[in-house]
Order: structure tokens, then C-alpha cells, then sequence
């Protein structure tokens, strides 16, 4: 076989001019192309990682206020609580001096019912007595008994002195 070094050579000169135009015309834009593109890529990736950076900075700020939330609620809670067991402690208190308020006016009462009572049970009873004094006396006695009585007194006011009637006269106990 017989080989033509013409072809050949113009083979590989036509290889060599498609390559450098391949190479300008295609192989340099798809580089540059190539290039932007990662370029682009390196550049949202570095926006990512920044973006990814502040959300987890705003994370953690977030999470920082929670966490502040949690300890004002739990100290309003705390507060709330001893704010409302101080309030049941004098609503208690206030209630208690209330009820021994209460209890005195009763226990007042009680103790001003018991004299009226007894006070009325000894003037009825006294009532009664001399009632049924007077009635015995006066279904026992007949008219002797009751002058001598007056005899007995006319006797007794005769025998006193004039000194005892001054004093019977300043004695004011007496009348």
C-alpha cells in the first residue's frame, strides 16, 4: 500500500487548523462559559454560605430571645403566683377578721339576749313571788294581822330619835 504524504500532510494541516479553530471558536466560549458558570456557582454558593450564615446567626438570636422569653415568663409566672399567694393570704386574713367580727357581735348578742332574758325571768319571777305573797298573806291574814302591823310600825317610828330622822333625812339611799 502506498501512502500519499501529501494527503497525510494535508490530513494533519487540515487536523491542526480544525483544532485551532476548534479551539478558538468553540474550546475558548465553552471555557469562558465554562468559567462564568463556575464562577456563578462559586458566587451563589459563597451568597448561600453567607445566607446560611446569618440564618444561623438570627438562629441563634432567636433562640437567645427565646430562651430571655422563657425566663421573663417564667419569672412573671413566679411573680403572678406569689402575687396571687400573698392576695389569698389577706383575702384569708381579712376573711378571718371578718368572721371574728362576726363571731363577736354574735357572741355580743348571745351574752345581751342571755341578760335580757335573765334580767326579764328574774323580774317575772319576782312578780310571781310577790304575788303569791301577797295572795298567802292576804288569804291568811285578817284584819288583826294587819293592825298589828301598823301597830308594830307606830311603835318602831316612836322609839326613833331625833338624831336617826336627821340622818335618815340626809341618807338619800333611802328614798
Amino acid at each position: 500500500m502506498l501512502i500519499n504524504w501529501f494527503t497525510v500532510i494535508a490530513q494533519i494541516i487540515n487536523f491542526l487548523i480544525l483544532v485551532w479553530l476548534l479551539k478558538r471558536f468553540l474550546y475558548k466560549p465553552i471555557l469562558q462559559a465554562i468559567d462564568a458558570r463556575e464562577k456563578l456557582v462559586a458566587e451563589k454558593l459563597s451568597s448561600a454560605e453567607e445566607n446560611m450564615q446569618l440564618a444561623e446567626h438570627e438562629k441563634e438570636e432567636y433562640k437567645k430571645k427565646n430562651e430571655d422569653i422563657d425566663l421573663k415568663k417564667a419569672d412573671l409566672i413566679k411573680k403572678a403566683e406569689e402575687e396571687a399567694g400573698q392576695h389569698k393570704i389577706e383575702i384569708l386574713e381579712d376573711v378571718r377578721k371578718e368572721g371574728e367580727a362576726i363571731q363577736g357581735k354574735w357572741k355580743k348578742a348571745i351574752l345581751d339576749q342571755g341578760r335580757f332574758l335573765t334580767e326579764s325571768l328574774s323580774n317575772q319571777t319576782e312578780k310571781e313571788v310577790i304575788e303569791i305573797a301577797r295572795k298567802t298573806l292576804s288569804d291568811l291574814s285578817d284584819t288583826r294581822v294587819e293592825e298589828r302591823i301598823v301597830q308594830v310600825f307606830i311603835n318602831k317610828f316612836e322609839e326613833i330619835s331625833a338624831d336617826e330622822f336627821a340622818k335618815i333625812g340626809q341618807d338619800k339611799s333611802v328614798l
